[in-house]
C-alpha cells in the first residue's frame, strides 16, 4: 500500500479522515497531523516530519476494535483503561476511580504503534 494513502482510523475505523500541517500548524502542533473526523472519535495522529511521515505513522497504529465493558465491572487498582465518555461521546483515558457518572463503559487501552 502506498504511503499516501490512508488506513482507517485505528480507534473507529472511520474514513473521513484529514491531513493537516501548514506552515502556522507545524508552529503551534509541531507538524504534520491525520484527524478522524468522525464525530465520535476525533482521533488524532501526530508526527514531527513531513507530509509522508505522518501518513506513514498513522498506518502503522494498530487497528483498535475495543471490546467495551459496563463500567461497573472496571478495576479501580490504578490500571490504565479507555474510558468511554457518554457526554462527549469519544474516548478518554486514565484509571478509574468511580467518582465520574459520565463514564459509562471502559476497554483495555490499546497498544501504542510499532516504532521502526
Amino acid at each position: 500500500m502506498s504511503a499516501t494513502v490512508l488506513k482507517p482510523c485505528p480507534m473507529c475505523g472511520g474514513t473521513d479522515l484529514r491531513i493537516m500541517g501548514d506552515v502556522p500548524l507545524q508552529a503551534i502542533l509541531g507538524g504534520y497531523h491525520v484527524f478522524c473526523d468522525t464525530p465520535s472519535c476525533q482521533c488524532e495522529g501526530r508526527h514531527s516530519g513531513d507530509r509522508e511521515k505522518a501518513i506513514r505513522a498513522w498506518n502503522r497504529r494498530a487497528p483498535a476494535v475495543p471490546d467495551w465493558k459496563p463500567i461497573e465491572l472496571a478495576p479501580q487498582d490504578g490500571t490504565r483503561l479507555m474510558l468511554w465518555d457518554s457526554e462527549s461521546k469519544r474516548p478518554v483515558f486514565g484509571s478509574w476511580r468511580g467518582d465520574n457518572p459520565k463514564i459509562t463503559h471502559y476497554a483495555a487501552e490499546p497498544a501504542g504503534p510499532e516504532v521502526a
